[in-house]
């Protein structure tokens, strides 16, 4: 689940992501890397209330969640790459 979520990602396929993440998290939810995930798609979605509940579970489970941390960091800056207008026509898929 954690692999196919970010394959997703890389592929911008956030909606087909946003299914997977939301799967990972229900089978994995100490797993602190699946939450990091979900806090990715669901920015990349603009849902930023629900990427900020992701990426504090994930930070709570472990502060040295990669995905979560670097999310953390760079919040409002990814928030508004995934507004440009070409990543828009993307997250339709």
């Amino acid at each position: 689940w954690l692999e196919l979520t970010w394959c997703l990602v890389e592929q911008e396929k956030y909606n087909e992501a946003d299914l997977v993440s939301k799967q990972a998290v229900k089978l994995l939810p100490d797993c602190a890397a699946a939450w990091g995930n979900r806090a990715i798609v669901m920015v990349q979605l603009l849902r930023r209330d629900e990427a900020q509940e992701a990426m504090e579970k994930a930070l709570a489970l472990d502060p040295d969640e990669e995905k979560a941390r670097y999310l953390s960091e760079n919040f409002e800056d990814m928030l508004l790459d995934a507004k440009e207008p070409s990543r828009q026509a993307n997250k339709k898929q």
